[in-house]
């Protein structure tokens, strides 16, 4: 059978994420989606791979509730990767959605897209977060979480992944500055991706209203 990638792009695949691509949930490591697209464009080429929905979108009640009390939904859906050469990939993709207001849906299948996208590309190994699965894998210069009793971030956390408004999450920011973490703390790093994201999806629904 006929190799489908070459040197370099086995040498790419193989080489693991570096500490800065890896991003931080729940206290949960992972390859944020723009870098994963990145990485597959470079690595096999702009038009040399695609992906697309093999099934519907399903939605399913969580019997979880915002601080606000809107009803917070699990959307799937099913995503078929293919690299040219290569077999296709499926896998199932899921995300969040706090209610069911068509800019909170839009970007919970949005979500589950790149989640199911990210899921397939797993699939090439160390390049597209392979490694996070591994509980004892580390990346290069990572420092190890610390246990600390009652450790304020994990609920840090939860509260700006639950925020709907710019104002809710500036007020968690100052919460989290007055934790005075250091810079190599790694849960300083969790906080810090997390409301990243938040923000940037807020922004989203936004635009979307």
């Amino acid at each position: 059978m006929e190799q489908v990638f070459n040197e370099e792009q086995l040498r790419l695949l193989n080489t693991p994420l570096t500490r800065d691509e890896i991003a931080y949930k729940e206290g949960q490591r992972y390859l944020p989606s723009h870098l994963a697209i990145a990485k597959a464009n470079r690595i096999f080429g702009p038009g040399n791979w695609g992906y697309h929905i093999t099934s519907p979108f399903e939605t399913m009640d969580t019997g979880k509730t915002t601080k606000n009390g809107s009803i917070i939904y699990r959307v799937r859906v099913q995503v078929t990767l293919e690299v040219r050469g290569g077999l296709p990939i499926t896998d199932i993709g899921d995300c969040e959605a706090n209610g069911t207001t068509a800019p909170a849906m839009g970007m919970a299948e949005k979500g589950a897209v790149s989640d199911g996208v990210k899921r397939c590309l797993r699939i090439y190994g160390s390049a597209f977060g392979l490694d996070l699965y591994d509980d004892d894998w580390k990346p290069e210069q990572e420092a190890p979480k610390p246990l600390i009793k009652n450790d304020p971030v994990p609920a840090l956390v939860r509260q700006i992944e639950a925020a709907e408004t710019n104002e809710e999450l500036d007020a968690i920011a100052k919460e989290v500055a007055a934790l005075k973490l250091a810079k190599t703390d790694i849960r300083r790093k969790e906080l810090v991706s997390a409301y990243d994201n938040r923000r940037a999806a807020l922004a989203t629904l936004v635009k979307a209203s």
